[in-house]
């Protein structure tokens, strides 16, 4: 697969880390340097986030699935493998989502070509707070309701929380090009604490008011 790449494949990244395959991406770009400032990752991780996660990645459709794009790209950004085969255990746990700092590049990353849909994403998260929070309303059990409307409320409000999460997960997905659980988590952390700066959460209003 590598074999059939030629420099032709890399001309629609935004940020060809192979122009200059000497010097890391964050020195040959100041967007990167700015977005990575406040973390440490390796030249080769940073290579393999301007190939994997730009999304006009060359592998996708061509390497199978994302496991297998990400050895691809692994090797191709030639990432230390051990006498078995195996990529390095810092590789390891880039491709495993377990690296913070790798995690909050590839976020701070994908944030420069999704900023729509990153905004979006903070917006559904706090729909689905707001939401949640008026399962624990005092309202929702005032009135004449009966037990059985009370329980009829509540079901169609865990309903709503459902539907809200499924679109926040199929974003999520869409931003990241990714899946894996590490990566999500740091994600969700960069969401809530944007919330609260941007005074989004209904803790804050509350403190606000």
């Amino acid at each position: 697969m590598i074999d059939e790449l030629n420099e032709a494949d890399f001309v629609r990244l935004k940020y060809n880390p192979f122009k200059n395959t000497d010097v890391a991406p964050r020195k040959q770009y100041a967007e990167l340097d700015k977005a990575w400032k406040n973390y440490v990752i390796t030249k080769e991780a940073q290579q393999f986030i301007c190939v994997f996660y730009d999304i006009h990645n060359p592998f996708q459709g061509k390497a199978g699935d994302r496991i297998e794009q990400k050895k691809t790209i692994g090797l191709l950004c030639k990432w230390p493998t051990t006498s078995d085969g195996f990529f390095e255990s810092y590789y390891h746990d880039i491709i495993t989502g377990i690296d913070h700092d790798f995690n909050m590049c590839v976020i701070n990353f994908v944030k420069m070509f999704h900023s729509a849909s990153y905004y979006h994403l903070v917006t559904q998260w706090q729909t689905y707070d707001n939401i949640k929070e008026t399962l624990n309303d005092p309202s929702i059990n005032k009135g004449n309701k009966g037990d059985i409307e009370i329980i009829k409320l509540k079901a169609e409000v865990v309903t709503k929380l459902d539907s809200i999460y499924k679109t926040i997960r199929e974003t999520e997905i869409e931003m990241l090009q990714d899946d894996i659980i590490g990566l999500r988590k740091d994600l969700f952390k960069v969401i809530q604490d944007d919330t609260k700066r941007l005074n989004l959460s209904p803790e804050s209003r509350i403190n606000n008011q």
